[in-house]
């Protein structure tokens, strides 16, 4: 069983420490991802998505790369390093979608409806949504599927690497969107608040 984003870490395990170390690495990662996916074969379509795509590879080779004698504050730059790559190459994606005139105006309305549908309450999260406009989206995340998830397993200071995601993806996509975040759950933050809005030009 594959995994394309277990794949994408590995190149970077091995470009980072070498092939003597990326060996063992990537072999102990791939079979943590598989045991933590049979662990968790009984949850919902919607969580899967979060675990074996996102949450597991995250875990494993956060978990591979201490056993292997690498400092745990180092394993863990290098993820959250290696999830701001994989967002970067999102948000380059999204901005070239934004040469089309007038695109970019739709995206607050397609920020929150990718929002309730990824990240609903079947899918472990929950959230209170502020309606306002169309060019507008704002909302607060109370409970996280990543924070529970590396809670329970032992790491919950990986959640920060997906909350980075997070601004990466959407601090700089169009000179006229603007990404407002003051708060995260993953470091410490009582929820975490999300607001993207088309900036109102000046006449």
């Amino acid at each position: 069983m594959r995994n394309k984003t277990m794949d994408e870490i590995a190149v970077l395990v091995e470009t980072k420490w070498g092939k003597q170390i990326s060996e063992q690495v990537i072999s102990h990662a791939a079979m943590r991802w598989k045991e933590l996916c049979r662990e968790n074969a009984h949850a919902c379509k919607e969580k899967q998505a979060h675990y074996t795509n996102n949450i597991f590879p995250c875990i494993s080779y956060y978990e591979a790369l201490q056993e292997s004698g690498i400092p745990k504050q180092d394993a863990l730059t290098f993820m959250d390093e290696s999830w701001s790559r994989q967002a970067e190459k999102s948000a380059q994606g999204m901005k070239k979608l934004f040469r089309i005139p007038g695109l970019y105006q739709r995206y607050p309305a397609m920020f929150r409806w990718v929002a309730k549908r990824q990240f609903g309450t079947k899918a472990g999260f929950a959230a209170d949504f502020y309606q306002t406009e169309k060019t507008c989206c704002k909302f607060d995340m109370r409970k996280c599927l990543f924070l529970d998830t590396c809670r329970k397993y032992g790491c919950p200071e990986l959640t920060q690497c997906f909350c980075h995601t997070d601004d990466v993806k959407n601090a700089d996509l169009h000179p006229q969107l603007c990404w407002n975040r003051t708060q995260y759950m993953g470091n410490g933050g009582a929820f975490c608040d999300f607001e993207i809005y088309v900036r109102k030009q000046e006449k």
